[in-house]
């Protein structure tokens, strides 16, 4: 909502967890207007940190039992949905009344069962942040951002050049 309505940078910012049998990433993404990429990075960190930190207020809460409940509602609309949908029950040999124990799960989660888990899993001080963009025009801000500024090739390997021509 801060980068898509205040701000007016996206027409959409998300994030989640992802995993399978093991541990996923965080993820928290968005397709910005080229002129705000230091400002969304900064933002995403600021909503992040004060999620971490803050917790989630009754409105959020509320807000992820709507949206979880009618996301479902159209996750298995097509043949692949319902086979994907079919294979997560098989694979991880749950239950035919998992998705009730879910939907009661996303029920009775207190806040500050969620609030544990976020200041457990966001660990702000360990996060990458990837941008895709063009250098020239957004290099000095993201630099006085005060992060550590690692190139990469197309190839996603490190490109060997120095501090000094990254900054430029």
């Amino acid at each position: 909502m801060n980068l898509r309505e205040d701000k007016g940078w996206t027409y959409g910012a998300g994030s989640y967890f992802d995993s399978n049998d093991d541990p996923g990433p965080y993820t928290a993404v968005a397709g910005v207007r080229a002129d705000a990429t230091a400002g969304a990075v900064s933002e995403f960190m600021k909503e992040i940190s004060n999620y971490k930190n803050d917790g989630i207020t009754d409105k959020e809460l509320s807000f992820m039992r709507n949206s979880i409940g009618q996301r479902d509602a159209r996750s298995y609309e097509t043949p692949g949905q319902k086979a994907g949908f079919l294979s997560r029950i098989v694979h991880y040999d749950l239950d035919k009344t998992y998705v009730d124990e879910q939907t009661e799960i996303i029920n009775t989660i207190s806040k500050e069962e969620i609030n544990a888990l976020a200041d457990k899993t966001l660990q702000v001080d360990n996060m990458n942040i990837v941008i895709v963009g063009d250098k020239a025009s957004n290099i000095d801000a993201l630099n006085e951002l005060g992060y550590e500024i690692v190139e990469l090739n197309e190839k996603g390997e490190v490109k060997e050049s120095s501090n000094e021509e990254i900054k430029e």
